[in-house]
């Protein structure tokens, strides 16, 4: 049952978290993903981000998705997915970024360990699943939903609705329509790993 997210907060920073378990991803990729998304992890933070991206073509195809704060996006082949549950999937591998803004951590490291304990203790049907997760945060799986534009009454529903029905007040500080996507048929959170470190 959710504890509430002060216990995910303190298990994410004790590094305490295990990921999402059983993987279903073939173990042979999800093998090279443990290793690419640490070495590229490690690329940044030595500043070589030509090397980061030839580490990443090895695993991903085509341009990313989208570049956020702490994170690259970018889609997966379904076909290393075990049993899909989605047409496409994406990955969100984690980049270094020392810096806290207003509270907020900024590693991507810490938001995939958040999404996913979040996502492990609540459920919340107004989340996009995390469908893997590597237990140290180099990155994480969910399946890809579509963008569509979306109304600021858009965004305050989603927000009130994972505020009352699923109790994670704090995880919708920062919702802008980038992070809302269409997943079957229904309006979903995608990027919940970003939160106040005073939560």
């Amino acid at each position: 049952m959710f504890e509430g997210l002060r216990a995910i907060q303190s298990s994410v920073q004790a590094d305490d978290t295990d990921g999402c378990s059983p993987s279903p991803l073939d173990p042979e990729y999800k093998a090279h993903l443990d290793t690419i998304g640490k070495a590229q992890y490690d690329a940044l933070s030595r500043r070589d981000r030509s090397r980061a991206m030839r580490l990443r073509k090895r695993v991903v195809d085509g341009p990313a998705l989208g570049a956020g704060i702490g994170r690259n996006v970018y889609s997966v082949s379904k076909d290393v997915v075990l049993d899909p549950k989605y047409d496409s999937y994406v990955v969100k591998f984690a980049t270094p970024d020392p810096r806290d803004t207003f509270g907020l951590s900024r590693d991507g490291r810490v938001q995939n360990r958040t999404e996913a304990a979040i996502w492990t203790d609540s459920q919340c049907e107004y989340l996009v699943p995390v469908t893997a997760s590597q237990p140290r945060g180099y990155w994480l799986l969910m399946p890809q939903g579509k963008s569509k534009e979306t109304e600021k009454e858009d965004i305050a529903f989603l927000s009130n609705q994972i505020d009352t029905k699923c109790g994670l007040e704090g995880i919708t500080i920062d919702i802008t329509e980038q992070d809302i996507v269409e997943l079957d048929g229904e309006w979903k959170l995608c990027d919940y790993g970003f939160r106040s470190q005073n939560q």
